[in-house]
């Protein structure tokens, strides 16, 4: 019998924690203190099976929670740095490491004491520069080659919450902050804040750039090839398009569907007590491609090619399509390759039913449904009637049966119904 690992459980309401490599063959997350990798590989040719993934470690990597992750890139003069991967934490420092090797390559605490990282971005217009930014609106702009620092400044009463990094341009990162504002920082010198687009009521919670420079909605001969077009996912249910780098306006708005588009199982807008999750995320993975989570928990592409109308102008955007709707609760974070796509193509996504869901973009098929462990594991029993199946009692209030049967990770049920309290004891009986 082979081994199987059940991981743990990356960190909740983080858009960012779950990341994938350009060419789509690493997945890594945060587990409060540890990196969490994946090196997805099909048992068969045809890429129709189920994938065989069994986890790697790189315990204590931080001394606080990890809040984000970010891959090198790997295309043209960033092949130096296609093993890379960058990781902040609430411990105010943002770390470099090999996950070739699992080993630490470079460091920096360049924030501030008392100051914790909520976001960190790897730059793809220049791939030797590393952005970071803390709550308390320090912005460090880490440049690898020279192992050198320069610490930036928001403006007071900012309070950021995600980050992402230009494609196009090295010095211009969007910062997402509390009360709905998005902040578009200019690096250069001192820093400044270019624009703040202005359009939502509540915090900004994930933000992603076209991979195109010029305005993709719209055909015209003379469109601006520096609009570089920003998606933002907040709060309140909404997503924006912004030309962040023109005139710092809002191209598009989409309204999310108000019913959920899975038929299967029973599905709710509220989350834990009745709060209601209202967790929308983004990553634009091609030009016309946008991915979106939903108000229900499902992962949702909008096709932006909109046909023009008898005016001339363009229509509006077309219904979403749902490409699974495997999570019943509030989706994270959604990770997908950045290189050029094939049908092979994987797109990763975390939920509030601690579930990290694999799934072939082009097919809608799931591939790998992974079961993580949120707490401490307190008991285990093992069937009477069947040897292969164990029971788990773990300290996030959920009992897991463990089919061992075959080595396959996603064998793993999970029954949480009921159970208000850490499972500390468990007996199966005939």
């Amino acid at each position: 019998m082979s081994e199987i690992t059940i991981p743990p459980s990356p960190g909740w309401y983080l858009s960012n924690i779950l990341a994938c490599s350009d060419d789509g063959s690493v997945v890594a997350y945060g587990a409060k203190h540890e990196v969490v990798l994946f090196r997805p590989a099909a048992s068969s040719a045809d890429g129709q099976s189920k994938l065989d993934l069994q986890p790697a470690f790189i315990p204590l990597a931080h001394k606080d929670r990890i809040v984000a992750v970010a891959f090198g890139p790997s295309r043209g003069e960033a092949a130096a740095f296609r093993t890379h991967v960058a990781t902040a934490s609430d411990d105010g420092s943002v770390h470099v490491w090999d996950h070739a090797t699992e080993t630490l390559i470079l460091s920096h605490s360049g924030h501030g004491d008392g100051q914790k990282v909520v976001g960190v971005d790897w730059s793809v217009a220049d791939p030797n520069l590393v952005v970071s930014v803390s709550d308390m609106g320090s912005v460090v702009v880490w440049d690898l080659q020279g192992n050198t620092i320069r610490r930036l400044l928001l403006p007071s009463k900012t309070s950021p919450l995600v980050l992402a990094c230009c494609p196009h341009n090295r010095d211009i990162v969007a910062i997402g902050c509390k009360s709905g504002l998005v902040a578009i920082f200019n690096t250069r010198g001192n820093g400044y804040v270019a624009h703040k687009l202005r359009g939502h009521e509540t915090d900004v919670i994930s933000l992603s750039w076209c991979p195109a420079p010029h305005n993709v909605l719209k055909n015209e001969s003379n469109n601006d090839p520096r609009t570089f077009l920003l998606a933002s996912g907040a709060k309140d249910r909404s997503i924006y398009l912004w030309r962040a780098g023109s005139d710092g306006r809002y191209e598009l708005f989409i309204n999310l569907p108000n019913q959920p588009l899975a038929t299967g199982g029973y599905r709710t807008k509220a989350g834990p007590n009745n709060t209601g999750t209202h967790w929308i995320c983004v990553r634009w993975i091609e030009p016309l491609k946008l991915l979106t989570s939903s108000m229900f928990g499902e992962l949702l592409e909008y096709d932006l090619d909109r046909s023009p109308m008898e005016s001339g102008r363009a229509g509006k955007v077309k219904p979403p399509r749902l490409i699974h709707g495997q999570h019943t609760r509030g989706l994270f974070s959604i990770a997908a390759p950045t290189q050029a796509h094939s049908p092979q193509q994987l797109v990763w996504t975390y939920a509030l039913d601690k579930h990290i869901v694999a799934c072939r973009l082009e097919t809608a098929k799931i591939v790998s449904d992974i079961t993580t462990v949120g707490g401490i594991v307190y008991c285990i029993a093992s069937s009477p009637l069947d040897a292969t199946r164990i029971a788990v009692g773990t300290g996030d209030n959920k009992i897991l049966v463990w089919n061992m049967s075959n080595d396959d990770c996603n064998n793993v049920k999970t029954f949480w119904n009921k159970i208000n309290s850490k499972g500390k004891c468990s007996v199966e009986v005939d």
